[in-house]
């Protein structure tokens, strides 16, 4: 798939959406056991790298959709010269919702995808949406959702 303009713009509504909706079913838990990690190090100066709405930099004041290869996110961060006491750590989590209506508008209309989904013009964002309840509910239930979720944690220094 070829980037485009519109998968990538993260403006407009996206930004609310994703704070509201989205941190807190995917990066909260993350964001805090970064900011644990980092207390635990001691560490001074911290590279964030998500680039998302703040949420894990604001979780670091407290105390980087894209990686999921161990290897290659191993290898990009050494090569950026990261490299002492580089370790990298599968960390486990749950993501719940009170319905799969959460989880639909937090994907289609809080990240990136809602350009992709105004791109292709009708039927829209909204039947989009609810094609999205309706997978979560088929593979979920109609009630709340509770599903399991991974991050790579990496620490390194330079």
């Amino acid at each position: 798939m070829v980037p485009s303009a519109s998968d990538s713009a993260f403006a407009g509504a996206i930004p609310q959406v994703y704070d509201e909706l989205l941190v807190p079913l995917i990066f909260e838990t993350h964001a805090a056991d970064l900011a644990r990690r980092a207390a635990l190090r001691g560490s001074q100066r911290v590279l964030e790298i998500a680039a998302g709405t703040g949420a894990v930099t604001r979780a670091l004041a407290r105390a980087p959709y894209a990686y999921f290869e161990r290897e290659a996110t191993e290898r990009d961060v050494r090569a950026g010269e990261f490299d002492r006491g580089c370790t990298t750590e599968t960390l486990a989590a749950r993501s719940r919702a009170a319905s799969p209506r959460i989880p639909a508008i937090a994907f289609c209309q809080g990240t990136p995808l809602r350009g992709e989904i105004d791109a292709r013009g009708a039927p829209g964002l909204a039947a989009a949406t609810d094609a999205a309840t309706e997978a979560i509910a088929r593979e979920f239930g109609a009630g709340a959702v509770d599903g399991a979720i991974q991050a790579l944690v990496v620490v390194a220094e330079r």
